[in-house]
């Protein structure tokens, strides 16, 4: 065990009882979008036996009751004095004296879990200031939390927590210190003054759907968007993800890239195309699919049927030639004809319309979009389609109306672009569904009707190569079939690339999604420092393998496995050097160090 989650069951059995989603239970999935392989530990089984600790490198906590902070201060003190890395998420007051920090005024609570309740501005510092938003530096995060404490410290500063602003849009006046590093002899003390897991869970779900919140007439996920008049194409979820990477990598701990092995390299950023073909019997499906085989890019197609027969606008023979291009298909989910607006959809539905398109097309559709992006609830459509047997859903638009289609946009309406796992509400005690969410990010980006807008598609590959994004590519069939300023904006995102010298993989949504699931199930355990180097188990689902990304030490160059060596590649990413290393498929001895 190398890395623990600090988790009271009596703290989220409560809150469940109360009739609340136990929000700091979210740390789970942050430590998973990380790649951190974890142990969740309870904190009382650490009061009790404290020599735990000792096989630990990093350990995260937030939600604590005082007497366990209390108790647990000493023995976490040690052990950060002995070389551990400690992160706290808005840790009880009997910790402050470890991270050492005072606690300043903090607003009141919201009334409701979906309000923002303070904004983040990353600092001037090595480890924060390359995070800030790609175009707009000055753009400060967003915090959605119950417990809120800003403070002040001598540590090293990485982020203020400021009030909301007035307009939505901008930052208000410091509250205090909101991220802080305290060195403490050979270890790191630090400090996150919100529940962070909270704010990734709020961005990434956002809230359930039992209202026409935009009042648009019609139950969409964007009713489900919780950013509001905040800037739409900053990637808060992603950024603030990529700050706790920033925290945890002082541990030293490798963790599992985002990005999947391409071509034998460690690619720097990942696009997923797809898009649907809202029933079209002109041919447009094959007609896209022909294109991106054109350009060697892959494609996934979400096919729709009309009621009450559900007959697909695509031909049987025409999917057969979609597929045998290397090509995806999947169901297009139509909830919006044929029935009364605001529609709540049924599970019967989905079921009947999965059963539907298996029959027309013989394939499994694994990752879809409903059209319109209809929703309703907050994860039982979700749960409907993985009984149905799909891995994933496409469907959290990257933007609320209006507009009502807002399309040559790049928006992160549900946080970033990273996929992210499901998680039912208090009723279903908060479980993880085994299924993610792809959100859409970039949609039909770089043309108007006959003008193109390549600038768009540049800020879109360069966001993406930046923050190292799994980035969606959204074009309907139709518009890459009829119009060529589509397939110029198509095109230009490997002509950029090339030119960039960025190295890019493609997928389609399904690809992406088993690459996700794969991702999740991969582990790195039994870490431990051999010489001057470090070995760990390396356990890849994935066929081709994982990228394994570690902090560098001082003369690391090499890794081996089995005997041979392994390819590294050497990035320098926000103030820190990261080894990443191409690991086989299967169960892997790695050694890391120097020499040849």
């Amino acid at each position: 065990m190398s890395a623990a989650i600090l988790v009271d069951p009596r703290r989220a059995a409560a809150a469940h009882a109360r009739g609340e989603n136990y929000w700091y239970g979210y740390v789970t999935e942050l430590a998973d979008q990380l790649g951190l392989t974890a142990a969740v530990v309870d904190p009382h089984a650490v009061v009790a036996a404290p020599e735990q600790l000792e096989s630990l490198h990093l350990v995260l906590l937030g939600d604590l009751d005082d007497a366990a902070a209390a108790a647990l201060a000493p023995v976490l003190g040690r052990w950060v004095e002995r070389g551990g890395t400690l992160i706290g998420f808005a840790p009880p007051s009997p910790l402050d004296h470890l991270f050492g920090v005072t606690p300043t005024p903090a607003p009141p609570s919201p009334d409701d879990a979906y309000t923002v309740v303070a904004t983040l501005s990353l600092a001037d510092h090595p480890l924060a200031g390359g995070l800030r938003p790609v175009g707009h530096p000055p753009s400060p995060l967003l915090v959605f939390s119950s417990r809120l404490r800003p403070v002040q410290s001598a540590g090293h500063v990485l982020a203020m927590l400021r009030a909301p602003a007035a307009d939505g849009a901008t930052a208000g006046p410091p509250l205090g210190a909101g991220v802080v590093v305290r060195p403490l002899a050979r270890g790191q003390a630090c400090f996150v003054g919100f529940d962070l897991a909270q704010t990734l869970w709020t961005l990434h779900q956002g809230r359930p759907i039992t209202d026409d919140h935009d009042r648009d007439g019609y139950y969409r996920t964007g009713d489900m968007i919780v950013t509001g008049g905040h800037r739409h194409d900053v990637p808060y979820a992603d950024i603030l993800l990529l700050l706790v990477q920033q925290l945890a990598a002082f541990s030293g701990l490798p963790l599992v890239h985002q990005l999947p092995p391409w071509h034998d390299s460690v690619p720097d950023a990942l696009f997923s195309w797809g898009g649907d073909d809202e029933a079209g019997t002109d041919g447009r499906q094959l007609a896209a699919s022909q294109y991106f085989r054109g350009l060697d890019l892959p494609y996934h197609i979400n096919c729709m049927a009309k009621p009450p027969d559900w007959r697909f606008g695509l031909a049987t023979e025409q999917a057969r030639a979609i597929l045998a291009n290397g090509h995806e298909l999947a169901c297009h989910y139509n909830f919006h004809d044929g029935v009364t607006h605001p529609h709540r959809i049924q599970r019967e539905e989905v079921l009947t319309q999965h059963a539907a398109f298996v029959r027309a097309f013989g394939v499994p559709s694994l990752t879809s979009v409903n059209h319109w992006t209809h929703w309703s609830g907050w994860t039982e459509p979700a749960e409907w389609l993985l009984e149905a047997g799909q891995l994933a859903d496409n469907s959290f638009v990257h933007k609320q109306s209006p507009p009502i289609n807002p399309v040559n946009m790049l928006a992160f309406g549900f946080g970033g672009a990273f996929p992210f796992h499901l998680y039912r509400d208090h009723r279903g005690g908060n479980a993880r569904l085994a299924f993610v969410e792809e959100p859409m990010n970039a949609y039909e980006p770089g043309y108007l009707r006959e003008e193109t807008d390549l600038a768009l598609i540049r800020q879109v590959v360069d966001t993406a190569a930046h923050y190292h994004l799994t980035m969606n590519m959204f074009y309907h069939p139709g518009y890459v079939h009829r119009l060529a300023s589509c397939r110029l904006a198509i095109a230009e995102v490997p002509r950029y690339c090339r030119e960039r010298g960025i190295q890019a993989a493609h997928m389609g949504n399904d690809a992406l999604a088993r690459w996700w699931h794969a991702r999740s199930a991969s582990r790195i355990t039994a870490v431990q420092q051999v010489g001057d180097g470090m070995r760990c188990r390396v356990r890849t689902a994935w066929p081709d393998g994982i990228v394994v990304k570690i902090p560098a030490r001082e003369g690391w160059t090499t890794a081996r496995a089995g005997g041979r060596a392994l390819h590294v590649r050497g990035v320098e990413d926000f103030g820190r050097r990261w080894l990443c290393i191409l690991v086989p498929s299967g169960d892997s001895s790695v050694e890391i160090g120097g020499g040849t």
